[in-house]
Order: C-alpha cells, then sequence, then structure tokens
C-alpha cells in the first residue's frame, strides 16, 4: 500500500521537513502559496529560499534537504489563501488526483502544521471528510510565534471530532427512521480509537438500532433480541414485539398497525411506492385477520368446504390448485360483507373510495403499472385507506397500539 503525506507549507521549512523525513512516505504533495512572497519557492527553489534555525541565515530548498526526488513530490499551488471555500476545493482536486494516481488503496496523512490558519483548516477538514490521518508537528516553545526546533509530527486525536461528527449523522439518519443507516454508521465509528466510555455508549446505539432495523424488515424475533438488554428505554416497543412473535396475547391486529408504520417510514424516506405497496396489504390483512378470528377461515387454508354450503357457488370461480380458494383484497371483504360482518358492511359502504385509492397503488411499478407513486399519491392513499382500516378495527373490537419508531435514542444524549 502507499503511503502519501500532504503537506502544508508556511514561511517556516523546518516543520515541513521534519514531516517529510519521518513516515517513510512515497510520496509527498506539498500544499504551498504562489506570488512573490509565496511558500512555493521554498519547496524547491533555488539558492537558500529556507529561513533557518537563525534568522540571520538561510538554508536550502525543503526538497534538497529532504533528498527527494522529482518523482517523489508534488506541488498543489493555491492562489487566495486566505479564502477558506477555493482553498478547500483545491483540496478536493488533491484528493481525487492522489485516488486516480494511486489508487483508492492508499494510506494518506495530512499535516497542518505550516501555511496561513485559512490552508490548515481547509486540510483539517479535507482530513475529516476523506477519512485521513491528521498530523501536527509539536515541540519546545520559547514564544507564541513558532516552535523554533526539536518538533516531531504526532497524529491528532480524531476520535471526539468524529464523533461528534457522526452524532450529527445519526441524527439525520433517525430523523428518517433510516436504522439500516444508524447502525453502519455506529460500526464504522467503533473501528475507531474510541475511548472505552465511547465504545460502550456507540456499542449500545449500534445494538439499538440493528434491533429496530431487524423490526424494519419485519424480522421481529431478532428485533427483539437486539432491544431487550435496554428495556428500561424501550418497554413499550418490547410489549408490541412479544404481541408480533405471539408470546403475549394482543388485539390480534398487531400486524396490521405493525404494517402502516412501516408505511410511514418508507414515506418519510420518499419510498412512496414501498409505503403504498404496504398500505394496500396492511388493508388486505384487515379482512383476513377478521375472517380467521371471528369465523375461523383461514385464507391461507380456504376451501370450499370451509365456506356456509350457501355461498360455494359464488366462490368456486376462485378455486385454484389443490382445491384452495384463494381470495384478493375485494373478495376477501365481500366475504365478510355476504357473512353480514359489520366489517364487511363498511367495506361495502366505502368501497368505491377505498377502490379508486388503490388504483394509485395498482398503478405503482411495484403492483401492475409504471407509474411512479409520488407524496400527493401516497397522502390521497394513506388518507383513505387508514381512515377505513381504523374505522375497521373499531367495529372488530381492535386497536392499532403498535408504537412508531423513536426518532431520537437516549444513548445519543451521552455520545
Amino acid at each position: 500500500m502507499k503511503k502519501i503525506l500532504i503537506v502544508t507549507v508556511g514561511g517556516s521549512c523546518a516543520p515541513v521537513i521534519n514531516a517529510a523525513r519521518t513516515g517513510g512516505y512515497n510520496h509527498v504533495f506539498f500544499v504551498c502559496s504562489t506570488g512573490s512572497r509565496g511558500s512555493e519557492k521554498t519547496v524547491d527553489g533555488e539558492g537558500e529560499p529556507c529561513e533557518g534555525i537563525r534568522s540571520d541565515r538561510s538554508d536550502k530548498s525543503i526538497v534538497a534537504q529532504t533528498g527527494l526526488s522529482d518523482d517523489q513530490y508534488t506541488k498543489w499551488t493555491l492562489e487566495d489563501i486566505d479564502n477558506l471555500g477555493v482553498c478547500y476545493q483545491r483540496l478536493k482536486e488533491l484528493r481525487a488526483a492522489i485516488y486516480q494516481t494511486f489508487g483508492h488503496e492508499t494510506e494518506i496523512v495530512a499535516n497542518y502544521t505550516g501555511g496561513t490558519k485559512t490552508m490548515s483548516i481547509a486540510l483539517s477538514m479535507a482530513a475529516l471528510a476523506s477519512g485521513w490521518g491528521l498530523q501536527v508537528n509539536r515541540g519546545p516553545r520559547i514564544d507564541l510565534v513558532k516552535v523554533r526546533h526539536g518538533d516531531a509530527p504526532v497524529f491528532a486525536a480524531m476520535s471526539d471530532i468524529y464523533e461528534d461528527q457522526y452524532a450529527i449523522l445519526v441524527k439525520q439518519a433517525l430523523s428518517r427512521y433510516d436504522c439500516g443507516l444508524t447502525s453502519v454508521l455506529a460500526l464504522d465509528l467503533l473501528r475507531m480509537n474510541l475511548s472505552s466510555d465511547s465504545q460502550r455508549n456507540w456499542a449500545d446505539i449500534y445494538a439499538v438500532a440493528a434491533g429496530f432495523n431487524f423490526w424494519d424488515l419485519f424480522d421481529h424475533s431478532k428485533a427483539i433480541e437486539h432491544l431487550m438488554p435496554f428495556g428500561r428505554y424501550y418497554s413499550n416497543y418490547l410489549v408490541a414485539l412479544k404481541k408480533l412473535t405471539g408470546q403475549e396475547k394482543g388485539n390480534g391486529y398487531e400486524a396490521v398497525s405493525d404494517l402502516l408504520n412501516n408505511a410511514e417510514r418508507r414515506a418519510s424516506q420518499d419510498r412512496f411506492d414501498d409505503a403504498v405497496a404496504r398500505l394496500y396489504r396492511a388493508t388486505e390483512m384487515v379482512a383476513q385477520i377478521r375472517l380467521f378470528k371471528k369465523y375461523e377461515l383461514d385464507s391461507k387454508k380456504l376451501t370450499l368446504n370451509n365456506i356456509p354450503e350457501n355461498l360455494r357457488s359464488e366462490y368456486e370461480p376462485f378455486v385454484r390448485d389443490n382445491g384452495k380458494v384463494l381470495l384478493g383484497l375485494r373478495e376477501s371483504f365481500g366475504l365478510l360483507n355476504r357473512l353480514n360482518d359489520p366489517v364487511g358492511r363498511l367495506f361495502e359502504t366505502k368501497s368505491n373510495a377505498v377502490i379508486d385509492g388503490l388504483k394509485t397503488r395498482n398503478n405503482s411499478i411495484l403492483a401492475h403499472g409504471i407509474k411512479p407513486v409520488d407524496r400527493e399519491g401516497y397522502e390521497k392513499v394513506w388518507e383513505t385507506l387508514h381512515g377505513f382500516i381504523s374505522e375497521a378495527l373499531d367495529l372488530a373490537e381492535g386497536r392499532l397500539d403498535v408504537p412508531q419508531f423513536p426518532r431520537d435514542l437516549p444513548m445519543l444524549a451521552e455520545a
């Protein structure tokens, strides 16, 4: 793996020379200023362009003193050294040039000792954004002007800085219910050299985020495993999960509530086709659960013999392989209506509005069409189907009592 040093160059050559000599770098990029008073000439200028330890003498250039050959260094010049945006943009261009020349599997160290304050800030920002190692030269001081001699490059403690940045990213992810991204960010941060307390805290954040992500993927058993150690924070969620997995008795419609919550989360991420698909399934599930709970008619095992004799002829067209009767959403509610069930009667009175709302789903690329669902379309379907489901569950003595995911984690307050 190639090892690259990027070092900002200012009026003093000694720290830059010490940085370039230490570390066994394959290539050094000197970030320097142009112009008659710029630091560019100190890199490889002729004569003695470098100021020595004493102000009354000069030394040869940085390259001459380090012994770098022409193919071992590059000057990366900055014209406006006090413009942070311009400096940062040039360093982004440098990053692209390094990856193009040396590949992405490259160890890059940024040393911000030299140069103007703006150059140092720009390099530090680029290092943070790119995951580079960050160095600064340290040594004994006799005044506040600069380190005169005896300095050496040391790595800056980056973990605290990265921790703050990651906490911001995690909060942004959680605001959109993106628990998958939250767990990835936490795991990435755990690979860094954090303090023991931070390690424990971010390990907890990872476990909780992974638990909710399993829940988001409908793997409720794994969600329980991950969230169980955090019952003091998530007791109401664990109760809901145990009802969803049948470990505790619920009202029977928890899966419907879970799907509606999932649809809301997809919509918060602008995944409206996914959201509408879940709304459709939640509506269909209301009929299937009602048929099973009230009439012991299991949609997965339904045959003509299970249906009342006076209705069998109506459902013969829905018999498929192995004698199973396969009913869609409308047919399931239709069967409830033929059984004089209040949920079936409700669907009959609201069927036009419900079916009109389902047209958006049917035209979706995830159903039978090619038209993507936009926010307006989703909100229309949500209003119709969520309203219908709420009324239906009131009649069926069911409840929408599965809590929506949190948009914050108590551990973040300690991060």
